[in-house]
């Protein structure tokens, strides 16, 4: 399939989701909405969940490259990187569709049977914790602590509960408290954390 033809079928799936929402959204009418046959689609697409896992990855990716792009060049000013990771952040917790999206792709991929789905739903957060990972380890000076990946990890386990939040209500907490939590813990909270566990390793 070439990208134009992908992104035709995506937009479309976007609007159907839009319209219906992620669970009612069906193969039927993301093939009527893009204008193709049901058999047409299933060419391309094994079924509905591989097309709303894309929707969602290229979300991520792209909420991801800025932090990528950062780590790759091996940017030393911490307050530059700072400020990609909070915008990455304030990113994800402000599209609650793509939240949404992503809870039910990760619902299906426990609860499902489709063991394909679930490699690739564990795939994504090994890439996200790794990220992570390489981050605490830019802004840090790879602190060299025995649980740094539970860490990360225990860092994206965070920002998903707080979009379960945002997604039950806004009213639970408001945006820009979290986003100031967020700075507060890169400033202050994760150094101190980090210097604590160095120190329990000696």
């Amino acid at each position: 399939m070439n990208n134009s033809g992908k992104e035709h079928i995506l937009e479309a799936a976007r609007r159907v989701i839009a319209r219906m929402g992620v669970k009612d959204a069906s193969m039927q009418a993301i093939a009527e909405e893009a204008g193709m046959t049901k058999g047409g689609l299933y060419y391309h697409y094994k079924g509905k969940d591989y097309i709303l896992f894309e929707l969602a990855d290229r979300f991520l990716r792209e909420t991801a490259a800025p932090v990528k792009r950062s780590l790759f060049t091996g940017e030393e000013d911490r307050e530059k990187l700072l400020e990609v990771l909070l915008q990455g952040i304030k990113k994800r917790l402000n599209n609650p569709e793509h939240n949404l999206l992503q809870f039910y792709l990760t619902h299906e991929a426990v609860l499902g049977k489709n063991e394909e789905l679930y490699e690739l739903v564990v795939n994504k957060f090994r890439r996200w914790i790794a990220t992570a990972e390489n981050a605490i380890d830019q802004m840090y000076g790879q602190p060299g602590i025995e649980v740094k990946r539970a860490l990360a990890a225990s860092m994206i386990a965070m920002i998903d509960g707080q979009a379960i939040q945002l997604i039950l209500s806004e009213e639970l907490v408001d945006k820009e408290d979290f986003f100031a939590c967020w700075e507060a813990f890169f400033r202050c909270g994760l150094p101190a954390m980090l210097e604590y566990l160095k120190e329990k390793n000696k």
